[in-house]
């Protein structure tokens, strides 16, 4: 564990990784008793919902078009053996 002068310095590099900057201070090695560490419990989450949400409804989306797709190529082939045969 480590503290630094002014965490809120932290330069934030992916959703849950952090690097020291300038104004944070370098990392100093936490004392005994600084931290707790807690066993067994949730973390917050650092997933954007409305993003997520969003992203599904476009993967959705996509999904019920490509299914179009295969239908309406599936009733052109249809059409084209029905013509074959007259």
């Amino acid at each position: 564990m480590f503290t630094f002068s002014n965490p809120y310095g932290l330069r934030r590099l992916d959703n849950a990784s952090f690097q020291p900057t300038d104004i944070s201070g370098d990392a100093e090695n936490a004392a005994d008793g600084d931290y707790n560490i807690f066993e067994q419990t949730l973390e917050r989450s650092n997933v954007d919902v409305a993003k997520e949400f969003a992203d599904v409804i476009v993967s959705q989306k996509a999904y019920q078009f490509s299914a179009r797709v295969v239908s309406t190529a599936d009733e052109i082939e249809q059409v084209a053996n029905s013509l074959r045969k007259q």
